[in-house]
């Protein structure tokens, strides 16, 4: 659980449990146009999907840019409707004690558990 002011750069290299399963995995993490994760994946294997980024130096994208960028398009709609869906439990709502601290990421862990058994978001 980290406040509102951590970086994306720094949760992710804090997150060690997920930089080391998803190596061990040999796997993709996807991620926002611009995140500056790669120094910390590349390293790893692990490669990073991303929408393209056209930069101020070309007009347009190619072809098959476009068509990657529509594939990560659908992929992130069916991860941002889960997501809602973890956030529909409204545990986190209120402030947490400090006390509770420890027990925080075994609640958002139950909760994305609990999604898992309701209807699928894909037939």
């Amino acid at each position: 659980m980290y406040g509102g002011r951590a970086s994306d750069k720094y949760i992710t290299a804090d997150s060690r449990d997920l930089l080391n399963y998803a190596q061990m995995m040999g796997g993709k993490v996807m991620c926002n146009k611009g995140f500056a994760g790669t120094y910390r994946m590349n390293p790893l294997g692990v490669e990073l999907i991303m929408p393209s980024s056209k930069g101020a130096d070309r007009l347009q994208f190619t072809s098959a840019e476009i068509s990657q960028s529509a594939n990560i398009s659908r992929c992130r709609v069916h991860v941002e409707r889960i997501i809602q869906r973890i956030k529909s439990f409204h545990i986190f709502d209120s402030d947490l004690k400090q006390t509770q601290k420890h027990v925080a990421e075994h609640m958002s862990t139950v909760c994305a558990y609990l999604t898992n058994f309701q209807r699928p978001i894909l037939k």
